[in-house]
């Protein structure tokens, strides 16, 4: 089933899908996020779909795009924190 599975919104691991006679849960096997639902095996697919339509937020986006910049070999660490505060408000302030 993990194929079908989108990667982590958190951290962009792998998932794996779950299920047990009264529960379903999709978790992250890297960051350990999760989503879960008391629910029987039968909405296993619900639950995938439902972890599949989580996005990341704007602020992860921001910091993610600092912490590659930075471990790029980006001269200029404060110069990598004011980008990502201007990515992560341009975000928001397009969602409002």
């Amino acid at each position: 089933m993990s194929d079908k599975m989108k990667p982590c919104p958190f951290c962009g691991g792998e998932a794996r899908a779950y299920s047990s006679v009264t529960s379903c849960s999709v978790m992250c096997l890297d960051c350990g996020g999760s989503y879960e639902a008391q629910k029987p095996p039968a909405y296993l697919d619900r639950i995938i779909a439902a972890w599949n339509r989580r996005t990341p937020s704007a602020r992860l986006e921001a910091e993610r795009a600092v912490i590659e910049a930075a471990m790029s070999g980006h001269p200029d660490w404060l110069e990598c924190r004011a980008l990502a505060a201007l990515a992560y408000l341009s975000a928001t302030e397009s969602k409002s």
